[in-house]
């Protein structure tokens, strides 16, 4: 898989804080990415997938996660990735803004049946192609939309 170089600017987060990064809309207890949170040094873990306004929560002791982190060198991607509890992913990430763009996604096949299995079908119909990337005013979650409204919530493990 190869990165885009725009996956360099996950790192740069950090710096952009004094950005303005506050919803144009003034939507109280969120912001767009691009706060003093670091989405590059967290490991997020799936709480809910939402479909055609219909809410699919990760099931209990499932160890699904998202790490959003670029390659050493530019080209040499596919460091992002994680589990949706059942399979293991990689995927090329750029950033623009408030839109996070998931690419060349390479997935393990396992089968995974009952809540698990509808939970990451969801998920990989979710987490691909071009997402608005939202912080909560805390940092603690990160939600990801696509533009049918559709959207997967996160939390940062350990907060």
């Amino acid at each position: 898989m190869r990165a885009p170089y725009a996956l360099a600017a996950l790192l740069a987060l950090p710096a952009l804080g004094a950005c303005g990064s506050e919803k144009a809309d003034g939507g109280a207890g969120s912001r767009t990415v691009g706060g003093d949170v670091a989405v590059t040094k967290t490991r997020w873990t799936p709480r809910t997938v939402t479909v055609d306004d219909r809410a699919y929560t990760v099931p209990p002791k499932t160890d699904a996660y998202v790490r959003f982190k670029p390659g050493k060198t530019p080209g040499a991607g596919g460091n992002s990735g994680g589990s949706t509890g059942c399979n293991q992913l990689g995927a090329d990430v750029a950033l623009a803004g408030d839109r996070l763009t998931v690419s060349d996604i390479a997935m393990t096949k396992m089968g995974c049946l009952g809540a698990l299995g509808r939970f990451e079908e969801r998920f990989v119909e979710v987490f691909h192609g071009e997402l608005r990337a939202e912080l909560s005013a805390d940092g603690r979650d990160l939600t990801l939309s696509k533009d049918n409204g559709d959207s997967i919530t996160f939390r940062a493990a350990g907060k």
